[in-house]
């Protein structure tokens, strides 16, 4: 479609143009800060790929270390989308993160999705879940996450949707949250420019839409992006503009003739240190002091249909909880959806817990017992993955309901002892039942002793390294690991007070 755009924006300014105004004196558009190539081949290509996708503005940050390191992993951090999303953090910076997520990945990884329920959880108003992503409001979104989420979905979705128009955030189309980025921040380069380029994209080539473009790029407001954003920008609506080149009026490319200059962008404000670390994962501020077992290791599962329907809008439930759980061979699958549950926020920590309780009942038959026979399922009538997946939800939320270490019933059990009873009789695939009982050790040593934890950290993370995870899962806890390692001072005091 792109490729026609091109052919029909040809024919109507031949027509247009006519003989005469084609022997007319038509001053070529003003010469690029960096040298462009105004071939046909060239500007179709462009055109065809999208101008969108081919800014990839990250590329001229790969010198700051968020940028970089969102360009490897592919995805942001939930603290790195908090940040990218404050207005505090500069403009260009924030944009440039989230474009070095690449078309591709935001496409596969539904990070448009994943940026909106940061932005739900920011605008929340009670405990977690109170404001469920779909139920965001277009006019709720300040400027910063509109042209987040509005560039997120450039990249994620087809151009055809760019137009839609609605007053809710997860229906609303790219064009329509640009613009509003646009008019709420009119001195933001940023904001002004991701519009232009995205309007010029989904019209063909014509003069109004490559001057917006060019206009833009040479005006940087109050917050200006780098100026290889902004070259590239120019580069890319030239070549998209240059077979319709001669229709245009010479006075208007007149006004945008100069070279471009911009001031430097703003710099970053140092934070207040915090007195303790910010958390690595949105469930960490849900699950108490579950570091490790709450981290969103469920990325490496977004291939599977349910962990995507959790990530994306569909809230757990008991009986989608109890077939996965029954259909599983390792239990890693089970794993994996209910930390997507976790993170996908609609559930409180607590009444998850819950439901892997009543989920585990079921699956023993006693799904019709009264409480009092469901009371006395023993911790050794359980399979070992029912008792890693119940001991899971148990380190999650330990309060979740009264224990009784020793007791051996099932529902007061703890978190070790269901481990314990679940270790060495796991199917030889299981990969995540191992790690996240490993996982829960640094956690309870972490309430303890932070530097001991650290040293269990660093061994669960070499360990990790060695394993056939999916590569998301393994970064997703190597991320956490880490922060737990950087909790220990690195030359600890010589003699530090009694753990009372």
């Amino acid at each position: 479609m792109a490729g026609w755009w091109v052919v029909v924006g040809v024919a109507v300014g031949a027509a247009a143009v006519g003989p005469a105004a084609a022997s007319a004196q038509t001053p070529p558009l003003p010469e690029a800060s960096t040298p462009a190539v105004a071939s046909h081949a060239v500007a179709t290509e462009l055109v065809a790929t999208g101008m969108v996708s081919q800014l990839q503005i990250g590329s001229a940050y790969t010198d700051h270390p968020l940028v970089a390191a969102v360009t490897q992993r592919g995805w942001l951090l939930a603290d790195e989308r908090l940040q990218c999303l404050s207005a505090h953090w500069p403009a260009d910076r924030a944009w440039a993160a989230v474009d070095a997520i690449g078309a591709a990945r935001m496409q596969r990884n539904a990070g448009d999705r994943y940026l909106l329920l940061g932005i739900a959880a920011r605008l929340q108003i009670g405990p977690s879940g109170a404001l469920q992503p779909d139920d965001v409001r277009t006019e709720q979104l300040d400027d910063r996450a509109a042209l987040l989420l509005g560039w997120a979905k450039a990249l994620a979705q087809p151009p055809a949707r760019w137009r839609q128009r609605s007053d809710r955030a997860s229906h609303a189309g790219a064009l329509q949250l640009l613009e509003r980025a646009r008019t709420l921040a009119p001195n933001s380069q940023a904001a002004q420019l991701a519009y232009a380029l995205a309007a010029a994209e989904l019209s063909v080539p014509a003069c109004a839409q490559a001057i917006a473009v060019l206009a833009a790029a040479r005006h940087g407001g109050d917050q200006s992006v780098r100026l290889a954003v902004a070259e590239r920008a120019d580069l890319l609506i030239r070549n998209w503009l240059a077979p319709v080149q001669k229709s245009c009026d010479p006075k208007q490319l007149q006004t945008v003739a100069a070279r471009i200059q911009l001031p430097p962008p703003l710099p970053e404000t140092e934070q207040p240190q915090r007195t303790r670390p910010q958390p690595v994962h949105p469930a960490q501020a849900l699950a108490g002091d579950a570091w490790v077992t709450a981290a969103p290791f469920f990325r490496g599962w977004l291939d599977d249909p349910v962990v995507r329907s959790l990530v994306m809008r569909t809230p757990l439930h008991e009986m989608m909880l109890f077939e996965v759980l029954q259909a599983d061979g390792t239990g890693d699958r089970t794993l994996a959806v209910i930390n997507a549950a976790l993170h996908g926020r609609r559930t409180g920590v607590w009444p998850l817990a819950d439901l892997v309780w009543r989920a585990v009942v079921r699956a023993q038959g006693l799904a019709q017992a009264d409480a009092d026979q469901q009371s006395r399922l023993k911790v050794s009538e359980l399979t070992p993955m029912q008792a890693v997946v119940l001991g899971y939800s148990v380190a999650l939320a330990p309060g979740a309901r009264p224990l009784a270490a020793g007791s051996g019933r099932a529902g007061q059990a703890t978190a070790g002892e269901l481990f314990a009873a679940a270790r060495g009789n796991l199917p030889l695939g299981a990969r995540l039942g191992p790690l996240v009982a490993l996982a829960h050790g640094v956690d309870v040593e972490h309430v303890r002793d932070r530097c001991r934890a650290a040293r269990r950290a660093e061994a669960l993370r070499v360990t990790v390294a060695k394993t056939d995870l999916p590569a998301a899962a393994i970064a997703a806890l190597r991320e956490t690991l880490l922060a737990i390692e950087g909790l220990c001072p690195v030359d600890p005091p010589a003699a530090a007070p009694p753990q009372l």
